[in-house]
């Protein structure tokens, strides 16, 4: 679910953070955010939470499978090794799907099925290679749709698990970053060129009817009649009641470089990249307003909002990434966070941070 500057997720050295989220607490309420646990692991870059678990696309670690019933206590149960290295997974039912991949080579790209009925001993079903590595994996029913990065939109049949098959494909602009599907529509961040609206009711035959035109777009969320996008101008909000007409109702500090982006009860859950994580007050859109920053140790590229806990992969801040370039390295930690009383921008500022110089 998972990448989230100019990579392909900032696959660097990570965290991953669980925090309690503000679920029962108003829009433009004071409060403060607080950290209640941690997990080291090797480079957690996407996270999807479900029933208790947490599973964890850890780059070359592999999948890892979490119990975060105890959000002070992470303890890992399971594990599956990395074919090169994970970058993003999904998990519907007992079933877990994995992207993987190699940068910047390209040499190596594959969708995995994973059975994750006994979490403690995850086992592969099936593959598909895929024409470029994929940044993020959504499933509703039986269809895989995969943001792949250069290769734009890509459909998989995944009706038989030990045998995937791509089924429908459409190039986007530029990178593919995310996917997220609300009935028959498919709104995936473009990275150069915004949000692009793509109608899947014929898997077979995706096409494009609407677009709304961003520089770094990393992440779309979709509520309603409403989407948040995350990208490196900050949080916009966009009208997309008519989905081939995307309108701008609203945007945060253009200096938020926001990653991945969740919403809950009128509040946007945002993570920025060199600035941690944020709760911002949407309940007017035309206006969204910061209520509380977190401040985490690294580069933050991925939220899941689950209940009162939102879960934050988070990066080391070692070295510039570009898009096809990123470095890895070998370390990371993952930490959890209880929100309480989020800090308004005006009595706090806006949280900055200096960018490593590029190398």
């Amino acid at each position: 679910m998972r990448n989230h500057s100019l990579s392909l997720r900032h696959f660097l050295t990570h965290t991953l953070v669980c925090s309690a989220a503000l679920a029962a607490l108003l829009p433009g309420a004071a409060a403060a955010l607080i950290n209640v646990g941690a997990l080291d692991t090797v480079n957690a870059g996407d996270v999807e939470v479900v029933g208790g678990l947490a599973y964890i696309a850890d780059h070359t670690d592999g999948l890892l499978v979490v119990d975060v019933s105890e959000p002070a206590n992470p303890v890992e149960i399971g594990r599956l090794d990395a074919r090169s290295a994970v970058i993003s997974v999904a998990v519907q039912g007992d079933l877990a799907y994995l992207t993987e991949g190699r940068f910047p080579t390209y040499d190596f790209a594959v969708l995995r099925v994973i059975d994750v009925s006994n979490p403690a001993a995850p086992v592969e079903l099936g593959y598909l290679p895929t024409p470029s590595p994929a940044v993020d994996v959504q499933v509703v029913g039986t269809l895989a749709y995969l943001a792949a990065a250069e290769s734009g939109l890509r459909v998989i049949d995944v009706s038989d698990p030990s045998a995937p098959i791509e089924i429908g494909a459409l190039l986007t602009p530029s990178a593919a970053m995310s996917v997220t599907l609300v009935g028959n529509l498919a709104y995936v961040a473009d990275f150069l060129e915004g949000v692009r609206v793509i109608d899947v009711s014929d898997p077979t035959a995706p096409t494009e009817i609407g677009a709304y035109a961003l520089l770094g777009t990393h992440h779309v969320e979709v509520v309603e009649d409403l989407a948040y996008v995350a990208s490196e101008g900050g949080l916009y909000v966009l009208d997309v009641s008519d989905p081939a007409t995307p309108l701008e109702v609203g945007s945060s500090d253009p200096r938020l470089q926001a990653t991945h982006v969740q919403v809950a009860n009128d509040l946007a859950y945002v993570v920025a990249y060199y600035t941690g994580l944020h709760v911002i007050d949407v309940s007017d859109p035309s206006a969204p307003r910061l209520l509380g920053h977190l401040q985490t140790p690294g580069g933050s590229t991925d939220i899941q909002v689950v209940g009162n806990l939102a879960y934050v992969a988070d990066v080391q801040l070692t070295s510039w990434p570009t898009r096809r370039g990123t470095r890895w390295h070998d370390e990371t930690a993952a930490r959890a966070t209880e929100t309480a009383r989020p800090r308004s921008w005006a009595t706090a500022g806006y949280p900055q941070r200096n960018r490593p110089a590029r190398g």
